[in-house]
């Protein structure tokens, strides 16, 4: 039994050491920028939606904010082939997410949508927003420690070297 457990542990750390490899994070633009530019379209219904009446609120504030997602999305991102491969797409869209991950849990909140309460047939009840604030609380930030890792890396190994000090941001990438 205890043999069974240690050979499952390093194929647990490949796995993530694997998942924050640079290699993955270099490919997140071709893996994701497809959906993530269409997500970006998509956004400007939150712009539409209080000019039409369906929401309360303003449109300002989502202007500005779709706005400034899609010039560097579309303006930045997608006219410069060269940045597709660059490890700071992978932080943008991993950022971009979490915001609308926390920003929707007072939605779910408020709406009660995709929680089941008691009493009900089959005795079960589920909080869709606890369920996102564990979510944040037991998966998210543990995972920041290996993304942090690899962002410090870099620059603990470049610290000292007065040659790779002297590259441009671009050289270094």
């Amino acid at each position: 039994m205890n043999n069974m457990k240690a050979d499952r542990v390093p194929v647990v750390s490949y796995s993530v050491q694997e998942m924050y490899s640079l290699d993955s994070i270099e490919g997140t633009y071709e893996a994701v920028g497809g959906p993530m530019k269409f997500c970006q379209l998509m956004q400007f219904l939150e712009v539409m939606h209080p000019m039409f009446g369906y929401t309360k609120g303003g449109f300002v504030v989502p202007l500005l904010q779709v706005l400034g997602r899609s010039i560097i999305l579309f303006c930045m991102i997608d006219a410069e082939p060269r940045m597709h491969t660059k490890p700071v797409i992978f932080y943008l869209f991993l950022i971009w997410s979490i915001v609308e991950f926390v920003r929707n849990i007072p939605y779910f909140e408020e709406t009660q949508r995709f929680t089941v309460s008691l009493p009900n047939s089959w005795n079960f009840a589920f909080h869709c927003p606890t369920a996102m604030r564990i979510y944040l609380l037991i998966l998210f930030f543990p995972g920041c420690r290996p993304l942090l890792q690899g962002v410090t890396l870099p620059i603990n190994c470049t610290a000292g070297d007065k040659e790779i000090q002297s590259l441009s941001l671009s050289q270094v990438y």
